[in-house]
């Protein structure tokens, strides 16, 4: 008997959510009646809760990864003196845009 009233409980709970499909449908109709009634604040309504739903509101996620090569040549250039570095930026000013393993291999000279 129990299992009889959860099995009608689950398919009463299946017919009345409504898929995403069709709360996006009924927004867009919604917003359809907005517009022939010439009512732009509803129709921003439906606008903006279609892009809740779709995600349109998140906040953006970015991430920076920084590798133990580059925070190994980061380390390096902070103990350079102002001298030092911008004598490496005249001799050689491609070593400004160069990769990072290209400014570990570089023998630094000991102060």
């Amino acid at each position: 008997m129990q299992r009889a009233v959860r099995h009608l409980q689950r398919k009463y709970e299946e017919s009345i959510v409504a898929s995403r499909k069709q709360v996006l449908e009924g927004f867009l109709d919604a917003i359809g009646q907005a517009k022939l009634m010439s009512d732009p604040a509803v129709q921003i309504a439906g606008w903006r809760e279609i892009g809740k739903m779709c995600g349109y509101y998140a906040p953006e996620v970015k991430e920076v990864n920084i590798n133990v090569g580059a925070k190994r040549v980061i380390g390096q250039l902070e103990v350079m003196s102002d001298a030092e570095l911008l004598e490496m930026i005249e001799t050689d000013r491609e070593a400004i845009e160069a990769e990072a393993t290209t400014l570990l291999e570089a023998p630094r000279a000991p102060d």
